[in-house]
């Protein structure tokens, strides 16, 4: 038979107290960048729990070329991109710039 333990019979863990004082860290934000709606979910469904230096990661979605590179000139947040670097067209090459 399993011996009961109760809560107020715990140990005090102090690293607890700490942890809960501080605010979380704000997450990592990875754009994706596929015409591939399956890339997106896939990465997202597997990257889900993953977590570094503290911090969970979050997803954006892009869908062309001229949707990443839209949302880029807006957000300044952007810690990494999964980049499909041939899209639209075979030789577009990701977010190669026109000219």
């Amino acid at each position: 038979m399993t011996d009961l333990v109760f809560a107020d019979e715990m140990p005090f863990d102090e690293t607890l107290e700490g942890a809960a004082s501080k605010p979380p860290l704000s997450p990592w934000v990875v754009m994706i960048v596929d015409d591939d709606r399956a890339v997106h979910d896939v990465t997202q469904l597997v990257m889900s729990n993953f977590e570094f230096a503290g911090r969970k990661l979050e997803f954006i979605s892009a869908f062309s070329g001229a949707e990443a590179r839209a949302m880029l000139r807006e957000r300044r947040d952007v810690a990494l991109i999964l980049l499909d670097v041939v899209m639209e067209r075979e030789d577009s090459r990701g977010l190669r710039v026109p000219g």
